[in-house]
């Protein structure tokens, strides 16, 4: 027996030994003995050992070393693991007929290579695993009759060596106070790999149900976006309320795309938290004296104070918060706006692009914004249960917000833990997916991991701190798809994504290579075509799909890395500052009036 095999089917281990079988090692791993140090050999057949004392509680004394039938066994690095093993107290079986069923022969082959080999000795081997065996099934019997005519008779290995079956196979000795740990020891290595097998599947399979759902709720969306009619006399005085923290090279584009808007019924609040470079000087000299810009400075308190002082300082019942770096398109207020006609709409999403596009880091969020957060947002908006309105581009009722109690300062998360707070109090999120905003990413990877720490750092903190709404009765949709979806896909299955990938490598290396490399192909195809629906739904060129094989991969990679690295800050309670990215201002903005235009 292989023990890589029988720690996987013990049942089957066990079965044998009570029929009566005789069962020998060929070692744990079935590594080529002429390859192995004398600690490696010693530990390749201690383990087969063990593992069949604490399977069937007797011993092996017989070994057949890998490979043997390939080797004529004559030179110095394979006949020394062979007396090693016979030190140890193990008796060699060869073979002197070879049957080759291994290699793919038909049953009538078979046995005309055992027949062939006669003259060459008296032990047949005939091979049990490396793919299908029913030839071999089939040719046994054929074999066994055709050399009884002959007037062959069979034994066993004990009864050709004059030993008896207690012999070969020797009770273990029950006083052995390892046999109990080697017993645990082994039932852990099966809880592992059963264990592994179940999170692989499961993971897959969760995968495409989730992928699934999101399709069907995000048509289902699209239909009811279609169906939906702005009203043009619903113009509500709306406040813009922007942030700014050292944002000189930003802050005069972000503020003549909002002067650009169609949407007159305005003003615009800049609220300068204490910068230490020229966004206070930029915003003065270019819009000091313009009626509809508000400049208000404040000592340095973080984003959340910033938002909330604009808040509190707006004339309007609908807020609209914008990134510093964000550019809006010319009707993005105004279609964010009419979803405030319905009373229970607490807050709507808008529509975040990526404005920066043009090195492959910088593509390959394009595509995580596209297929990842805006599909999110689409299906989950079908359920009202978006569980963020980005900071980029969100309009809020200004009512609802204070009666949460404004954004809070204890998450890094402050617009996730506000879009929560809103759906446990009842209240309705909406998604206006023609309401386009482009924000600037990070450009390279030190900055794209700082932004992401602090994203899925605030996340979780977000979701610690409304543990109590998950699976709760009261918010269906938020309790027991949208939080679950989080934890889940966010957390638990991205840290347990570099083991999914070694099982793959490794399963490439197994006997049967072929069905990985299919399901991994079958998986990527899947993700490749529903990612071509989403950029389809967004109208965008799928070109960027080209690397979606890579980013899937090396992107990946990074984030599990950035999840790994929040959750151990979190348990040994870091504190995590706010990590601001330096603004390269080189956002641009598409026309979105022809997708718009597509669309009506």
């Amino acid at each position: 027996m292989i023990g890589e095999n029988a720690l996987q089917h013990p049942d089957l281990v066990e079965r044998m030994q009570k029929e009566g079988h005789e069962i020998g090692s060929h070692t744990f791993t079935h590594s080529d003995i002429g390859t192995m140090s004398p600690l490696q050999m010693r530990m390749e057949l201690n383990a087969n050992q063990r593992l069949f004392q604490a399977i069937t509680g007797q011993s092996m004394t017989l070994f057949r070393p890998p490979y043997v039938a390939e080797t004529e066994l004559n030179t110095r690095s394979e006949l020394l693991p062979l007396l090693q093993a016979q030190e140890m107290g193990y008796t060699m079986v060869g073979q002197s007929v070879d049957s080759s069923d291994w290699q793919g022969l038909s049953s009538e082959e078979i046995v005309n290579q055992v027949l062939n080999q006669l003259s060459n000795g008296n032990v047949i081997l005939l091979y049990d695993s490396g793919g299908d065996r029913s030839n071999t099934v089939k040719a046994l019997p054929m074999i066994i009759e055709e050399l009884k005519k002959r007037g062959y008779t069979f034994t066993t290995v004990a009864g050709l060596i004059g030993k008896s079956e207690s012999q070969i196979m020797p009770p273990a000795n029950p006083d052995n106070p390892y046999l109990v740990y080697d017993k645990a020891v082994f039932k852990v290595l099966q809880g592992w790999q059963s264990g592994l097998t179940f999170l692989f599947y499961s993971a897959i399979l969760l995968g495409i149900l989730r992928l699934a759902v999101f399709i069907f709720l995000s048509r289902k969306q699209v239909k009811s976006y279609k169906e939906t009619k702005i009203d043009p006399n619903f113009t509500p005085f709306v406040s813009v309320v922007i942030a700014a923290y050292n944002e000189e090279k930003v802050i005069g584009k972000t503020i003549d795309s909002i002067l650009s808007s169609d949407y007159s019924n305005l003003e615009i609040l800049i609220i300068d938290d204490g910068s230490t470079d020229d966004t206070a000087v930029v915003v003065q000299e270019n819009y000091d004296h313009h009626p509809l810009v508000r400049f208000i400075q404040k000592t340095n308190g973080g984003k959340s104070s910033a938002v909330n002082l604009g808040f509190k300082e707006a004339k309007g019942e609908i807020v609209v918060a914008l990134d510093a770096d964000t550019l809006i398109a010319e009707n993005a207020i105004s279609l964010l706006v009419h979803h405030f006609k319905n009373e229970h709409v607490a807050a709507v999403s808008g529509n975040v692009k990526v404005g920066n596009k043009g090195n492959l880091l910088t593509n390959w969020q394009h595509i995580e914004y596209v297929t990842g957060f805006n599909l999110e947002r689409r299906a989950f908006a079908a359920l009202n249960c978006i569980t963020v309105v980005p900071g980029a581009i969100g309009a809020w009722r200004k009512t609802a917000v204070e009666e949460a109690g404004f954004f809070k300062e204890d998450t890094l998360a402050e617009d996730t833990d506000l879009t929560l707070t809103l759906l446990r109090n009842g209240k309705k999120i909406e998604f206006e997916e023609k309401a386009y905003a482009y924000t600037e990413v990070p450009e390279d990877v030190k900055g794209l991991a700082k932004q992401r720490y602090r994203w899925i750092y605030g996340t979780l903190q977000c979701l610690w701190k409304h543990r109590e709404a998950l699976f709760d009765k009261k918010h269906h949709s938020l309790g027991f798809i949208a939080l679950p979806n989080m934890w889940l896909f966010q957390y638990f299955y991205q840290i347990i994504s570099p083991i999914a990938d070694l099982l793959f490598i490794i399963a490439l290396f197994s006997p049967t290579p072929g069905k990985a490399a299919i399901g991994f192909i079958l998986f990527y195809l899947l993700d490749f075509f529903a990612s071509l629906y989403a950029f389809r739904l967004e109208k965008e060129s799928p070109k960027p799909l080209l690397s979606l094989f890579l980013q899937r991969i090396l992107y990946k990679q990074l984030m599990t890395y950035v999840v790994i690295k929040s959750i151990i800050s979190a348990i040994m309670g870091v504190t995590v500052g706010w990590n601001k990215l330096k603004r390269n201002g080189n956002v641009t903005q598409e026309n979105p009036m022809s997708k718009v235009k597509e669309n009506m």
